[in-house]
């Protein structure tokens, strides 16, 4: 089997793996997308992009601190880990998130079983789409991009005192949800 390799990128799509031996120590990237993976071995600490979506994970090691994007989707994930830019983890069997850090910028959380959501100000994308959710209040004031169909949601909100939607918020997707209004965006 021929394997995409670099001393700093390991790229094994769609190959059928059921396991990844020992990695180098100097590894940047591992995109391991679409194999039968249940388990992953220790990550280098220099890692700072891991794309396993698509396998059969139940849980993830130690993340490296260095590591900034983590695409783990369509897995069987329960818990997350924390301290990333960008986290895509639809299709899991989330039933909640851990602590979101300041600097993420970008949430991808949907087909999961989400009940409630609490987001930092620094999140620019949120995708939250077919969940559980019943409230979206304390939306970022700079999100750009909220994708929330098909949930239980009622109302979007900024913050209690400050009804609304972000100023800056350039797609909404809000369909198949039980609003009873939507409100102007915000002017501040």
């Amino acid at each position: 089997m021929k394997f995409n390799a670099t001393k700093q990128q390991l790229i094994v799509r769609s190959k059928g793996l059921k396991t990844l031996g020992r990695l180098s120590k100097d590894l940047k990237k591992i995109n391991c997308y679409g194999n039968k993976l249940k388990k992953l071995p220790a990550l280098p600490k220099s890692l700072d992009a891991l794309y396993c979506t698509y396998n059969e994970l139940t849980e993830l090691p130690e993340l490296p601190k260095g590591l900034k994007i983590l695409h783990c989707g369509r897995n069987k994930l329960t818990a997350l880990p924390e301290g990333l830019e960008v986290l895509v983890c639809n299709e899991n069997l989330l039933s909640k998130l851990p602590k979101l850090p300041k600097s993420l910028k970008k949430l991808c959380c949907g087909w999961n079983s989400l009940t409630k959501l609490k987001l930092n100000d620094g999140l620019k994308i949120l995708d939250c789409n077919d969940n559980n959710l019943t409230e979206l209040s304390g939306l970022p004031s700079g999100l750009v991009k909220l994708r929330c169909d098909y949930n239980q949601i009622t109302h979007l909100t900024i913050t209690a005192s400050r009804p609304g939607l972000p100023k800056g918020l350039e797609v909404l997707r809000c369909s198949g949800n039980k609003l009873t209004e939507l409100l102007e965006l915000s002017e501040g």
